[in-house]
């Protein structure tokens, strides 16, 4: 066997003696591993900075009336309560409080039938308080750029909120479509034509939950 010496020798690119003699194009270069294969088949960040959200919007109904009602202090005390629940909800059925809006607050939920839930949670309890509170409720894809979230899904939650009336939860038909299956029970209200959004949107109000087949919608 020929032997290969220190001069007549070379390291591949991991570390593999080649000799010399070996011409250069014969030598076959090691398989990628794994992991770096699977890299390459991630989608670029471009395209990974889009995803599904469902967005919560809720307003507090007739709050000025209410302020001057009460008075400052003790509106404020109602306000500071009820903001410090609406925050616990969202918590409590996995959202994520995203900004605060004069009376009312913005959450984001990954599934579609926690922010459902969360929304009529909201509006049972804010009674307890005194509070009225009007909700609404759209899932759609939102952009994220660092800390922020953007996106039409957070235009239409918002024109959504506008709509409904005292106590109530409205959705977009996205919504009913996405809980399909999770014993929810909606009410039609009509075709609206939400401000700078093209064409008409079907909406509901959400009426209640079912516990089994037959039985009596309950919030």
């Amino acid at each position: 066997m020929e032997m290969v010496t220190g001069e007549d020798r070379r390291a591949d690119a991991v570390g593999h003696v080649v000799p010399r003699s070996i011409p250069s194009q014969l030598a076959i270069a090691p398989k990628a591993p794994a992991a770096a294969a699977s890299q390459s088949l991630r989608p670029s960040p471009s395209i990974a900075r889009r995803f599904l959200v469902t967005v919560l919007f809720v307003d507090v109904v007739e709050s000025t009336r209410r302020a001057v009602e009460l008075g400052d202090s003790e509106w404020l005390n109602i306000q500071e309560q009820h903001e410090a629940m609406v925050r616990r909800e969202i918590v409590r059925f996995g959202g994520r409080c995203l900004n605060a809006l004069g009376d009312g607050l913005v959450a984001s939920f990954t599934s579609a039938a926690a922010g459902v839930r969360c929304a009529a949670s909201i509006a049972s309890t804010s009674r307890t308080l005194g509070v009225d509170v009007r909700a609404g409720v759209h899932s759609g894809e939102c952009e994220r750029r660092g800390p922020r979230l953007g996106g039409i899904v957070f235009h239409v939650g918002a024109r959504l909120v506008n709509l409904a009336a005292p106590g109530e939860v409205i959705v977009s038909r996205t919504v009913t479509e996405l809980v399909a299956g999770a014993g929810f029970d909606f009410a039609r209200r009509g075709n609206h034509r939400l401000k700078g959004l093209p064409g008409e949107w079907p909406l509901y109000a959400f009426v209640g939950r079912r516990t089994a087949p037959g039985s009596l919608p309950i919030r």
